[in-house]
């Protein structure tokens, strides 16, 4: 009866809306990844990994990596697209990309920001939270209904469990983090 409980906990938390998980003082985004476009064409990443003045800049083909102590990872393609990593919010992730445009302001690119705001795209969010109890795999394993799951203790102590009914993979814990 205590598996069910537990399914019915993650069902839940998996069906929420996106901004309720956000709020949800028993979850914590942890990792959101965005991507969207700069709106400028093409781009010469090595000029830009030659001028651009940033703690540190990673420049390899076709691509370059930012990073700034207060603000997540921006990875600049080529292509003129772009993407956000390392945020723990929609707001950082927006603060982030502030800081990429003023930037590249800086280098005389100039990229609309109301445009690149709405080309913005949430990928995916890492949450972390607790179901409040512990759980025996083992048995939540045979409870678990449609949907991928593995559990395979030698290899790594949780179930990888990917419901059928919902665009969500959840990793469960026998201490019941998820």
């Amino acid at each position: 009866l205590r598996e069910c409980s537990i399914l019915k906990r993650i069902e839940q938390l998996c069906t929420q809306e996106t901004s309720e998980r956000m709020s949800d003082s028993e979850l914590t985004v942890v990792n959101l990844v965005a991507n969207g476009d700069l709106g400028v064409g093409e781009i010469d990443t090595n000029q830009i990994a030659d001028d651009i003045d940033i703690q540190e800049c990673t420049s390899l083909p076709g691509r370059i990596y930012l990073r700034s102590e207060k603000h997540p990872t921006a990875t600049i393609y080529r292509s003129g697209k772009f993407s956000v990593a390392g945020a723990d919010s929609k707001q950082e992730a927006f603060e982030s990309l502030d800081w990429l445009l003023n930037s590249l302001r800086d280098l005389g690119i100039e990229p609309s920001r109301d445009s690149v705001r709405k080309s913005l795209t949430v990928e995916y969010l890492v949450l972390q939270g607790s179901l409040g109890q512990k759980v025996k795999l083992s048995m939540l394993m045979e409870e678990l209904g449609p949907g991928e799951k593995e559990y395979e203790p030698e290899q790594f102590p949780a179930i990888i469990f990917k419901p059928s009914s919902v665009d969500c993979t959840v990793t469960i814990f026998s201490t019941g983090e998820v």
